[in-house]
């Protein structure tokens, strides 16, 4: 076929063939949504902030137009960095942002190898694994541990909340405990049965509505009030299947 399928974005063949399946995926990731933003508009670089690859871009009636990469921050950070320095893609840096384009010309193995070396100088191999949190017990007389795991997406979502509640309360200021953070999360999927598509939907939700976005303050009260905030972002219109 000469033409493109329809609403399809080229992916190059040195990123599919040989860089994706032996880079770490933040990378991977990474590479494939500046190839969506650049190539699926038929442009050879774009500008890109680095919330819109945190958590994508929305259209001036606040439609959802992609969800950008999905990644935490630090592992996006990370990321970046990591192909900058290996020669993947480019970045120019001016007043209005950073520019971001693929380096076609790249060594996928060269490109690898440094990515790798990258990742060990910054001790980054724990970014993309599920977290291990021991609590403590203080109501028994006898301390007793009990592991409890939260994912990366808990994580995520955490400071995807943590992110929102700054833009719209930009004097607000508290340092997050992470861990308690992510595990409030972690509780909302395996206590309450949340998925964490609902769970995002809720985070955007409350944090778009005039009286939530400033008492939903932490995952432990977006918890509390998850039944009501549910309720609330579906009045009697159709809504999306995720929340129900």
């Amino acid at each position: 076929m000469n033409k493109l399928i329809p609403n399809s974005t080229q992916i190059p063949n040195v990123i599919m063939d040989y860089a994706l399946p032996q880079l770490p995926e933040a990378e991977g990731r990474i590479l494939l949504y500046i190839s969506r933003r650049t190539y699926g508009f038929h442009k050879s670089e774009d500008r890109i902030s680095f919330s819109q690859f945190l958590y994508g871009i929305k259209d001036s009636e606040d439609k959802i137009l992609d969800y950008g990469t999905g990644l935490a921050r630090a592992s996006l950070n990370l990321g970046l960095k990591s192909l900058a320095s290996a020669g993947a893609i480019f970045i120019k840096k001016d007043t209005k942002g950073n520019l971001y384009k693929i380096n076609l010309e790249m060594d996928p193995d060269k490109v690898v190898q440094l990515v790798n070396q990258f990742r060990k100088r910054t001790k980054s191999g724990s970014l993309s694994r599920p977290k291990v949190v021991q609590l403590v017990n203080t109501q028994k007389k006898e301390k007793q541990r009990e592991t409890k795991i939260y994912s990366a997406m808990d994580l995520n979502q955490a400071e995807l909340l943590y992110s929102l509640i700054k833009e719209n309360n930009p004097a607000w200021y508290v340092k997050p405990n992470w861990t308690q953070w992510a595990n409030d999360i972690r509780k909302l999927r395996e206590i309450d049965k949340r998925s964490s598509e609902q769970i995002e939907f809720i985070i955007h939700w409350c944090q778009r509505d005039n009286f939530w976005h400033k008492n939903i303050l932490s995952p432990e009260k977006l918890r509390k009030q998850f039944n009501v905030l549910v309720v609330q972002a579906n009045p009697r219109q159709s809504t999306p299947k995720v929340v129900l």
